[in-house]
């Protein structure tokens, strides 16, 4: 009997062990089986849109906002810009006709330059007195009254450079540049009409 359960316990034992081997071996052929070489293609990273968006209200708030005007008055040749478009700081927006204010600037520079000669001649024509009256050949009157007329022709020197420089920025002020780096909003002018109001607003790009 002893025999007999002693065999009955070995063959249980080899058919538990047997089954317990069997899907390892399965799972080892099926790993031989697909075993070999795996192709893979690699292929360089780059940045682009990956195409995921999101769309909602909101609203955007500029740092700062820049309006425009024309501090001159005249009609507009060019407009340089688009609406919404990005400019950077001193680009040109808008060209308004010029020739007036050129004009302005070549005649207050011929009244310089002609008052400018005639500071000089006086200027001589003191020293002349000067000399004429170190050897007492003039009266004193003539020589204060020469004096004071070089002090006028400077005065007048200076009020010349004065209208130069108004004309000479009035001049500037008919190229309307960009301030700041930023976008352009809406486009209120067109060439032809007349530079009396606001041309532009500015927003500035760093903003959005």
């Amino acid at each position: 009997m002893w025999v007999v359960i002693l065999v009955l316990f070995a063959l249980l034992f080899w058919w538990v062990m047997h089954h317990r081997t069997a899907p390892a071996a399965a799972g080892g052929g099926r790993r031989a089986a697909m075993g070999g070489t795996v192709t893979i293609n690699a292929v360089p990273a780059k940045t682009g849109s990956i195409g995921v968006y999101l769309d909602a209200i909101g609203t955007v708030t500029p740092v700062y906002t820049t309006t425009m005007v024309s501090q001159v008055t005249g009609i507009i040749t060019q407009v340089r810009y688009k609406e919404g478009q990005l400019v950077h700081r001193g680009q040109p927006l808008i060209q308004i006709d010029p020739r007036q204010y050129q004009a302005n600037v070549t005649t207050a520079q011929g009244a310089l330059d002609r008052d400018t000669n005639l500071l000089a001649q006086a200027q001589m024509d003191l020293k002349r007195y000067q000399d004429a009256w170190a050897r007492n050949a003039i009266p004193k009157q003539t020589l204060d009254d020469q004096e004071k007329l070089v002090l006028q022709d400077q005065g007048t020197v200076k009020a010349d450079q004065g209208t130069l420089q108004f004309d000479q920025t009035q001049l500037a002020y008919t190229h309307i540049d960009s301030p700041i780096n930023g976008r352009v909003g809406l486009r209120l002018v067109d060439p032809g009409n007349l530079a009396v109001a606001s041309a532009a607003t500015m927003r500035p790009a760093a903003a959005v």
